[in-house]
């Protein structure tokens, strides 16, 4: 049974990319009600709210320019009188999809109560001797982009110390892994659904009962995730015009089990599965 060290939680701007900046997945909507009830303290930085920006307004940019190209390219469909697809030449304005993108993102953090880290008060020079060195989060490439992850980190360690607490760190980067590695107060989950899972082993009993109960029921659990991908099916984006024929699952790995959310009556978990396949 894993121990929650703190109720601190730090998400790096990849968790949410990783999400599709959908706050409604079930991880987000989950650490959103936790963070609600005051049970967990989730910790921000300006620097994620920039990057999160900056990403979100790439991202629609280049969507818009994709259903442009769509909406050239499949002209002829204008003239089908089908309400799904006129809704699909519908006009998008590009300034205001942005603008409730970014205002959705800062109301889940208002929503989460997040308390937000200023970098400011990172001495830049230790930033730059970290570079120089080539230490984490930097590492022996040439790896300039990681600046915004050495000054998060350090706004961290000093939250941390100037708290007396710990702060668990949500990111799948080696880099931000080792810094963890070598801090005393950060303490690194490689994903949400981990940390969830953490979260949840330490409040509920019923969190092992379930992982036992999963590990007695394998077979069936990948007889029932074959059958339900191969109902799914299959197609090709590598040509528009091209068909999958034929196409079946061969074998079905489960690599990890997470349990997001579990009460008496019913349980919420997540899978990460391998899937072979032949098409």
């Amino acid at each position: 049974m894993s121990d929650l060290l703190t109720r601190n939680v730090f998400l790096d701007t990849q968790v949410y990319i990783r999400n599709g900046f959908n706050l409604e997945s079930r991880s987000l909507r989950k650490l959103g009600e936790l963070c609600s009830d005051k049970q967990i303290q989730l910790l921000t930085t300006n620097i994620v709210q920039k990057e999160a920006e900056t990403h979100l307004t790439d991202s629609i940019h280049k969507a818009l320019t994709g259903l442009k190209s769509f909406k050239r390219q499949g002209a002829i469909l204008r003239n089908v009188d089908i309400g799904q697809i006129k809704s699909l030449f519908v006009d998008v304005n590009e300034e205001e999809t942005l603008t409730h993108a970014i205002n959705a993102f800062k109301s889940y953090f208002k929503r989460c109560h997040a308390h937000t880290i200023s970098a400011v008060k990172v001495n830049s020079d230790e930033v730059i001797d970290l570079y120089f060195k080539q230490s984490p989060p930097f590492g022996k490439a040439d790896k300039k982009s990681e600046f915004p992850d050495a000054f998060n980190l350090l706004s961290l360690e000093k939250y941390a110390v100037d708290n007396n607490c710990k702060v668990y760190v949500v990111s799948d980067d080696g880099d931000l892994e080792k810094w963890c590695g070598s801090s005393k107060r950060l303490l690194h989950v490689s994903t949400l659904e981990r940390y969830l899972d953490i979260y949840n082993q330490a409040e509920e009993r019923l969190t092992l009962e379930l992982h036992a109960a999963i590990d007695s029921n394998v077979k069936w659990l990948l007889d029932s995730i074959k059958d339900k991908a191969e109902d799914i099916g299959a197609y090709s984006d590598a040509d528009w015009e091209s068909d999958v024929t034929d196409f079946h699952i061969e074998h079905v790995e489960i690599n990890d089990v997470s349990v997001l959310q579990i009460n008496e009556k019913k349980a919420t978990v997540s899978l990460d599965v391998s899937l072979r396949y032949f098409a």
